[in-house]
C-alpha cells in the first residue's frame, strides 16, 4: 500500500485531510479536487464584524515571489471562488463558515484580507499588529479549521470534524466578553 496525500492543508490549519491507499485512488481523488467534485468547508474566525450574513468572493489569484504570499490578480492569476457565511458576530470579530469552490494556495486568507477581515491569528495576510488582541482571546495560531470534506468514490462519503478544543476555548472568551 502506498499512501499519498491528495490535498493539502495550510501549516497552521486544523482539520480533514484526505489520504489514499493506493495510486489509483489518489488519482481519481486529485481530480475530483481538480474538477471541483469535493466539497469543502471550514471554520474560521475573522477579525472585525461582518455587516453582511452572506459574501460571495471571486478573484484571479496568483503567486507574489518576492513576499513570499499569495496575491489578487485578475490579469493573469488563476480563478478562485470563497464564500463566506456568517455564523456569529462578537465584538471584535466575526465566526463564519467558508465554503470553497476552488483550492488555490492561501484562498481563504488571501480573500478574507481582501474584504477588510483577515483571519484571526494570521501575520502573514494580516499587516496590523494583532498580537495583543490574540493574547486577550488565547489564540495561539491560524483559527481556520476544514471541518467539512466530502467526495465520490464508489459511493458518497461525508466527514465532519468537530472545533478544536483550543479553538472552542477562543470561542468561549470571545462569548464572555461579548456580554
Amino acid at each position: 500500500n502506498e499512501l499519498s496525500l491528495v490535498h493539502r492543508l495550510d501549516k497552521d490549519t486544523s482539520g480533514c485531510l484526505l489520504i489514499s491507499k493506493n495510486y489509483k485512488s489518489s488519482s481519481y481523488l486529485g481530480k475530483q479536487f481538480s474538477q471541483r467534485g469535493v466539497r469543502k468547508k471550514y471554520y474560521a474566525l475573522l477579525t472585525g464584524t461582518l455587516e453582511n450574513e452572506n459574501i460571495d468572493i471571486e478573484s484571479k489569484i496568483s503567486k507574489n515571489v518576492h513576499e513570499r504570499k499569495m496575491t489578487v490578480n485578475n490579469i493573469s492569476g488563476k480563478y478562485a471562488h470563497t464564500k463566506i457565511k456568517l455564523i456569529k458576530n462578537f465584538s471584535t470579530h466575526s465566526y463564519v463558515e467558508i465554503t470553497i469552490e476552488t483550492g488555490r494556495t492561501h484562498q481563504i486568507r488571501l480573500h478574507a484580507e481582501s474584504i477588510g477581515h483577515p483571519i484571526a491569528g494570521d501575520d502573514k495576510y494580516n499587516d496590523k499588529n494583532i498580537k495583543e488582541m490574540n493574547k486577550r482571546i488565547k489564540l495561539k495560531r491560524l483559527f481556520l479549521h476544514s471541518y467539512y470534506l466530502s467526495f465520490y468514490l464508489d459511493k458518497q462519503y461525508e466527514f465532519i470534524l468537530d472545533l478544536p478544543m483550543e479553538l472552542k476555548e477562543v470561542l468561549s472568551i470571545l462569548e464572555i466578553r461579548n456580554e
